[in-house]
């Protein structure tokens, strides 16, 4: 009887660390999928944007937050001499692929466009 509790007792104890465990990587992919949805600007929107446009326009129509590049991963003059902001074309799930956006404002207005498949090569619009 003894060797028994102790057996249902083992194996209840790692069930529920199992669980648990289940439960944190359900959380961790939740959360990321989650922060890299509300930093994304779909792929139409982008093509929307029309470089002059006042900054308050451009603003109605972007995701709530930014994405954020690795540090100094954009060491572009654009990215230099304008506030630059970046955001994703997609989740990037399952594939992991997407483009970075990158929107530069100067002036209070939309000065560059640039949609950057690795960070450092550009196919957009300035002025």
């Amino acid at each position: 009887a003894a060797r028994r509790s102790l057996r249902r007792r083992t194996a209840t104890m790692a069930a529920a660390g199992a669980a648990l465990v289940a439960v944190g990587v359900a959380f961790a992919a939740g959360s990321t999928y989650l922060r890299m949805a509300s930093a994304t600007l779909e792929p139409a929107d982008y093509e929307a944007l029309r470089v002059g446009e006042p900054v308050e326009q451009v603003e109605q129509r972007l995701p709530l937050q930014q994405y954020d590049p690795a540090a100094n991963a954009d060491s572009s003059a654009a990215a230099e001499r304008y506030d630059c902001r970046y955001y994703r074309s997609d989740e990037g799930f399952p594939s992991g692929e997407y483009t970075a956006y990158r929107l530069c404002f100067g002036g209070g207005e939309l000065v560059s466009k640039d949609a950057l498949k690795d960070l450092g090569i550009s196919t957009g619009t300035d002025r």
